[in-house]
């Protein structure tokens, strides 16, 4: 861990997620087990050391124990340009795995109006992801919600890359609350769902809005910086979430974060498209950019 900032970083924990995973996993710095917060100064002249830490993560399988462990390190940490959290995915012993994450992880819609919503599936792992069906049907009754169009072709999403969905409500005639579960078939050891909710919006809607540092265009390795403060009528935008639906095929940056100001570095030129979630009092809603890194 490198803090390239010009003020003190504190990493408060480091713990993975799922919790199960500390069967497999441990985590020391200086070759003792890290259970403490750890300060890292800012960089110095005389001192080129000082604002580096190296933590050393080990696994080992019990034996007997057949579980899963994929999952991500998450180091908790004061930096709230990220939102104070950066996630390494962990695969453990699994070789070549897909690993899917899908954000977010609850969309709700105002039950009276109809709308549009992207998602996104990012494979962390190191196979490709097969999508052989997409379920978002409701028990007894018609869904008022349709994914990519009714679309039931497979999806295959390569280690690394982002898959963007697009999740369609339209209002019954007479409007009701209804509560989806999502639930994606796929080739991966874990489960991948996503929530769905349509409900009575009583007053101003929810509507969120991203600002940006730049106007269209980003330059590439420099840190752009986002911002949720044009949103009306949502809550708390601390807790405003970011991720990314889509960047050009060679880059890896990421995104996957929440504050009222969140930055990203571009790694490579070409069209990212950033999304901003917020939450009102009853339903939330979705702004994207999309830009190009020059």
């Amino acid at each position: 861990v490198e803090n390239v900032g010009e003020a003190t970083l504190t990493i408060n924990s480091i713990r993975f997620s799922p919790t199960n995973l500390d069967t497999f996993y441990t985590v020391e710095l200086n070759g003792s087990e890290f259970n403490s917060p750890e300060t890292i100064q800012k960089g110095s002249d005389t001192d080129e050391e000082r604002n580096k830490r190296t933590f050393t993560v080990k696994f080992s399988r019990p034996s007997g124990n057949t579980n899963s462990a994929v999952g991500f390190l998450e180091i908790r940490h004061s930096d709230v340009s990220k939102g104070g959290l950066t996630r390494i995915p962990v695969l453990g012993d699994g070789g070549l795995v897909p690993f899917p994450e899908v954000l977010p992880e609850l969309h709700s819609f105002d039950q009276s109006t109809a709308d549009t919503r992207s998602f996104a599936i990012k494979n962390f792992g190191t196979a490709d992801l097969v999508i052989s069906d997409i379920d978002a049907s409701v028990a007894g009754g018609d869904s008022p919600f349709v994914i990519n169009g009714g679309a039931v072709d497979p999806i295959t999403v390569s280690p690394g890359q982002i898959y963007e969905g697009e999740v369609a409500y339209t209002p019954a005639q007479t409007p009701e609350r209804v509560t989806v579960n999502v639930t994606f078939t796929t080739n991966a050891e874990i489960e991948l769902d996503m929530g769905l909710a349509s409900r009575d919006v009583a007053g101003a809607p929810t509507l969120a809005s991203i600002g940006a540092s730049f106007v269209d265009t980003a330059v590439v390795g420099e840190a752009a910086t986002f911002n949720a403060t044009g949103s009306t009528n949502a809550g708390d935008l601390n807790s405003a979430q970011w991720f990314l639906l889509s960047q050009p095929a060679s880059s890896t940056a990421q995104l996957s974060t929440t504050g009222e100001e969140v930055s990203f570095t571009p790694d490579v030129a070409g069209t990212y498209r950033v999304s901003l979630m917020v939450s009102g009092a009853i339903a939330n809603d979705q702004d994207i950019l999309e830009f190009t890194a020059q």
